[in-house]
């Protein structure tokens, strides 16, 4: 072996560890030798797969040897096969019983000597299925710094794009468990353009959650992103968030150009209802009722019960028609947005404004039946 392949041999194997840092499984099986089969070329020999260094497999026929065989990534007819153990079925069935946990504790000893490898491509070796089915157990068990640490591992711009959907699996269930920031955190790793349009959804409803939850700085950054993607169908109702998120943090100034930014829109477009109740909210904010109202009421009568934006329009016009003298109306609109939103913040603000108001008085009683 000479100097040079040396060191490139030990640097294979040295900058993975470094990478598996933050993951003790990784440090204790990510650089473990692979045994697979060389069948490139028509060939069929038992070797171990070592690291990769410099677009070529570093393998050897024996782990402990120096004797090594090095193939390069664009070697025509390139073909491993990696023999998983005979348990490997029944830690499939784990996974499809849902027993993810059991499943993981299970695959840790053959499937992290794989991870290093994910980027080869799918027609070179064989383990894709091993490591997806391992990585997708892994994301929906309750091993969440594991998870964690392998998804700061994967290099996503360069893999299956369902991996990406593991990892918004994983965000979603560490703000399930209170995890905000971890959540953010992985989400800052994902590749999200406009060659991946179809996580956009899913992107923003994590970012409506963090808004509902009262967490406006960490929305606002997702809703940056789902601007910055080029001609995305959700870029306006992302810039109409940025703009509502901005008065929540008391930049009125700043609301009105990120409004001004997009709009205006026309009634039948999805973007109306939520245009009309960040400008009702603006006018709020400057204590004009009247242009209050009236944006909110437009906003209402063009909305459906589906709108994101509806639940807030029917309660802020509740709120307006009893600064009114109108608590009939009110009461009817509260008992809306409890009827329909009954889960949302809204419903619950509702509850407590029925509960406050005073009782219809007995001709408020006959217009309601006549």
């Amino acid at each position: 072996m000479t100097p040079l392949r040396q060191i490139a041999c030990l640097l294979a194997l040295v900058i993975p560890t470094a990478a598996f840092a933050q993951n003790s499984y990784l440090l204790e099986y990510g650089t473990k030798p692979v045994p697979v089969r060389n069948r490139t070329g028509g060939a069929d020999t038992q070797l171990y797969l070592m690291g990769v260094d410099m677009g070529e497999l570093i393998l050897r026929y024996d782990p402990n040897s120096r004797q090594e065989i090095v193939i390069p990534l664009d070697e025509a007819g390139l073909q491993l096969y990696f023999a998983p153990p005979k348990e490997y079925n029944d830690h499939i069935a784990l996974i499809e019983a849902g027993r993810y946990d059991r499943a993981v504790d299970e695959m840790r000893s053959y499937a992290y000597p794989l991870v290093q490898y994910i980027q080869l491509p799918p027609e070179n070796v064989n383990f894709h299925p091993i490591l997806e089915r391992f990585i997708f157990a892994l994301s929906n068990s309750s091993h969440f710094d594991e998870a964690i640490a392998m998804m700061q591992f994967l290099p996503f711009d360069s893999i299956d794009p369902r991996y990406v959907n593991y990892a918004f699996t994983v965000t979603e269930r560490l703000v399930d468990a209170g995890r905000t920031n971890d959540a953010l955190a992985l989400l800052n790793r994902l590749p999200i353009d406009e060659s991946r349009a179809e996580l956009l959804p899913k992107l923003m409803n994590f970012a409506n959650r963090q808004r509902e939850a009262g967490n406006m700085t960490e929305a606002l950054f997702l809703y940056e992103r789902i601007q910055a993607v080029r001609n995305s169908d959700l870029a306006d109702e992302a810039t109409l968030w940025t703009a509502y998120c901005n008065l929540e943090m008391s930049n009125v100034e700043k609301a009105k150009l990120f409004v001004e930014m997009v709009g205006p829109f026309q009634p039948e477009q999805a973007a109306y209802a939520l245009e009309k109740l960040v400008q009702g909210r603006i006018y709020l904010e400057q204590g004009d009722d009247f242009e209050a109202m009236r944006n909110i009421t437009q906003g209402v009568v063009a909305g459906s019960v589906s709108d994101s934006a509806m639940p807030e329009l029917l309660y802020l016009s509740a709120t307006l028609y009893e600064g009114r003298e109108k608590p009939d109306v009110a009461r009817e609109i509260y008992g809306e947005v409890d009827l329909f939103y009954t889960r949302t913040s809204w419903g619950e603000k509702s509850r407590e404004r029925l509960a406050e108001l005073p009782a219809p008085t007995p001709e408020e009683s006959t217009e309601a039946t006549q």
